[in-house]
């Protein structure tokens, strides 16, 4: 009976002590929560990585400064919205440290009273807690990690008895990793700037610019021009299709988007290797002379001025728009007329701006001077006129 008791009692111990303990652990982590609510927006900052998966890119074959240059492309949009937050946050973290981890040490305290012998081990314990905290904050601390991946090959199952199969899921395979300051990825953001964060300064550098076209790059070309030939206009068969590089390769234009446009293969031919500007003299038009005319010559007739006009005008090189410009537009139902620059994000020191993810910044891309486009905002559609573009 002695030791039945004496079970009892241990039992009650145990279960005394792991109460204990368990509220013990939850006033910690209350504290730390506490912590994480006071910088809500700016959670995510310590952990944040920017991946992509390369499956099917020769990936090893890339130098190290073309890799990281691929991610912060691929992940351009997210990583400005993250620098952004980053600069904020280190702004807010110089003039509110002191005041944050005041406030966070009068709730443990506060918890602690209540604690009776294990209150000063609690507050040792948050004060280690805390320190933690700091260094994992402290934005000169703070790196962003980028990574590839690729898929392992998933196993394959099959049982004779039901006759059924199936694979496992692929498992990811990290094949490269690398950790950025945000002053480093700051100053290689800023650097492929100057290539539209459409390719890395590997694939700029690229003596074979024609190398550098993937079936995914033609297939974006495509869709952007929905199979329609930049020149003639005409709707082109998939068969019919060829990706022409609008200043030539021979001439130091590169293989991007921006670069890159739908001809249908006559036109192709047509246009050879000469910027379309050049194009007008491959035309017997262009042997009709529009100026002085000599003594016994025929003057030009009003339909050949106005074919000759047209061929010009069909041939004359699209200057659409990009970012960077700036552009003139007139509201057609307000007759309001207003100029605005086309920026990638917010810039402080620009009076009228707007952003490419806005609904008048996607309209006005891939337009040009003349245009007449409609804008959707919230249900309400604007019809504006492109009067000036003033090229960056």
């Amino acid at each position: 009976m002695i030791w039945f008791m004496s079970i009892i009692i241990i039992l009650i111990l145990i279960v005394l002590i792991f109460r204990i303990l368990s509220t013990y652990e939850a006033k910690v982590k209350e504290v730390y929560q506490f912590f994480l609510s006071c910088i809500n927006a700016f959670i995510e900052l310590p952990e944040k990585c920017f991946k992509v998966q390369t499956n099917h890119l020769k990936i090893k074959t890339w130098d190290y400064q073309h890799t990281i240059d691929y991610i912060i492309n691929k992940n351009i949009k997210s990583i400005l919205e993250i620098l952004t937050l980053y600069i904020e946050f280190e702004n807010w973290w110089e003039g509110n440290k002191e005041v944050l981890f005041q406030t966070v040490k009068q709730k443990a305290n506060m918890i602690a009273t209540s604690m009776g012998i294990l209150n000063n081990k609690y507050l040792k314990r948050i004060n280690f807690e805390l320190s933690i905290l700091e260094q994992k904050y402290d934005p000169a601390n703070i790196n962003f990690e980028l990574k590839t991946f690729t898929y392992l090959s998933n196993t394959y199952h099959y049982n004779p008895n039901t006759g059924s199969s199936w694979r496992d899921p692929s498992p990811e395979k990290t094949t490269f990793t690398k950790k950025l300051t945000p002053n480093e990825l700051m100053e290689r953001v800023e650097f492929l700037s100057q290539y539209n964060y459409e390719m890395t300064e590997y694939q700029y550098e690229c003596f074979n610019q024609r190398s550098l076209m993937t079936v995914e790059l033609r297939n974006r070309i495509i869709e952007r021009d929905q199979g329609f030939c930049q020149i003639c206009g005409k709707k082109c068969q998939r068969s019919e299709i060829e990706i022409d590089h609008i200043i030539p390769v021979s001439k130091g234009g590169k293989t991007t988007l921006s670069n890159l446009q739908v001809l249908c293969s006559k036109c192709n031919r047509k246009k050879s290797n000469k910027i379309l500007t050049s194009l007008i003299s491959l035309t017997s038009l262009t042997n009709i002379k529009t100026s002085k005319l000599s003594a016994g010559e025929k003057s030009l007739t009003t339909d050949e001025k106005n074919l000759s006009n047209k061929t010009v005008e069909r041939f004359k090189p699209k200057q659409y728009i990009q970012i960077g410009d700036t552009v003139k537009i007139l509201y057609l139902e307000d007759n309001f007329e207003m100029y605005l620059k086309l920026v990638s994000t917010f810039q402080n020191n620009v009076q009228e701006q707007v952003t490419i993810d806005s609904p008048v910044g996607q309209a006005l891309l891939k337009h040009e001077e003349g245009d007449i486009i409609n804008i959707n905002i919230q249900g309400k559609i604007d019809k504006i006129k492109i009067l000036e573009v003033i090229k960056n």
